[in-house]
């Protein structure tokens, strides 16, 4: 399987755009399963019970397999070996189960034989009480096993797609959090605060009231002169998202804020005295997220490869670590960052990721 390193690049850079646009991950998952020449990619999400909470096929005309799959799911001994595997470690099925257990397996004679599948390279991409994720990527009737070189292939696009999936699970438990009424906002494990134009508080969620540095807050609104006042008039001016990173005192640790505009709902939310015409998100401790390959694209002119080393960069990887999770040398990893740190101007690596810091995410 030879893939170009350009065409990797913006695959995957694709594929984390997903993140903050959902509805566009069948039509990426689509594109790499024709990169990767698999038969059909089916990802699935499953609640303790069975129910399929997630279910993308790539290819339509296996969609009758996909319906026959919950009468053998239970029979599947290959989600139960992925079960047991780390996140994101891909494995193929050739490597797992001889010819002779599938000749006595039901689930390989009933179910994969009728529906023209032979071969599975797949993975357990998230785990958590409410769901357990799946990728499977396929070889149908006619065609060989996965070899060694495409199962490491295989497990590159999986350790990203495990990130991809956990991001946007997260993502939508906040969104979903944000439009449930005051009850789930006060449950999350992140502060919410949403704010008129003039620094009003017309809401402030149980983590904000405990983790806001009260320097910040001044009778019922954001202290004027205060980093949160200044993010919302930053908002406020372009109507963009803004971040920055607020230093308390101890005991109270660093929060990570993010204000964007308030949508209709969220205004019609947080409607107490004033309707918030600003939200502002607050997560503690260091950012474990980083402006999108695609936003560091179209800001600084970075090639996908830069975008990427920038993003990973941003998210607290470390030169050497992504030389290593991305299979090239050290010296080609600091080629690159000399790049980005021309593009984006900044003067040394402590600067860049103090600029990436400070992006929008």
């Amino acid at each position: 399987m030879l893939i170009e390193a350009e065409q990797w690049d913006r695959a995957v850079v694709s594929l984390y755009d997903t993140i903050l646009q959902p509805d566009t991950l069948p039509s990426e998952l689509a594109k790499l399963n024709r990169m990767l020449d698999s038969d059909v990619c089916h990802l699935l999400g499953l609640a303790p019970d069975g129910e399929m909470v997630t279910n993308i096929l790539t290819e339509a005309s296996y969609a009758d397999s996909v319906a026959d799959y919950a009468n053998f799911v239970d029979l599947d001994p290959r989600r139960n070996y992925f079960d047991t595997q780390p996140i994101g470690a891909a494995n193929r099925c050739s490597k797992l189960f001889n010819e002779r257990f599938a000749s006595r397996s039901a689930f390989y004679q009933d179910y994969l034989r009728p529906h023209g599948l032979r071969y599975i390279v797949g993975s357990c991409l998230y785990r958590s009480a409410a769901q357990t994720v799946f990728v499977g990527f396929n070889h149908g009737r006619g065609r060989q096993a996965f070899s060694d070189a495409d199962e490491a292939m295989f497990g590159k696009v999986c350790r990203h797609l495990s990130t991809v999936v956990a991001s946007q699970i997260h993502t939508q438990s906040l969104s979903q959090a944000i439009h449930s009424g005051e009850q789930a906002l006060s449950s999350l494990q992140q502060g919410v605060m949403g704010v008129n134009g003039k620094g009003g508080i017309c809401y402030l969620n149980r983590y904000a009231e405990q983790h806001v540095p009260k320097a910040e807050l001044e009778s019922g609104a954001l202290a004027e002169g205060g980093a949160l006042m200044a993010l919302v008039r930053r908002v406020r001016g372009d109507g963009l998202p803004h971040s920055a990173l607020l230093a308390p005192q101890p005991p109270l640790p660093k929060q990570h804020v993010t204000a964007f505009p308030a949508r209709p709902a969220e205004r019609a939310l947080m409607l107490w005295e004033q309707r918030a015409e600003v939200v502002l998100v607050f997560n503690a401790g260091d950012r474990r997220a980083s402006a999108r390959p695609s936003q560091l694209i179209a800001w600084f002119g970075l090639s996908p490869a830069e975008s990427r080393l920038a993003h990973e960069l941003g998210a607290g990887c470390t030169v050497d670590q992504y030389a290593s999770k991305y299979a090239i040398s050290v010296a080609t990893a600091r080629t690159q960052l000399r790049a980005v740190l021309k593009k984006t101007r900044a003067p040394r690596l402590q600067d860049l990721i103090r600029l990436l810091a400070s992006l929008p995410v």
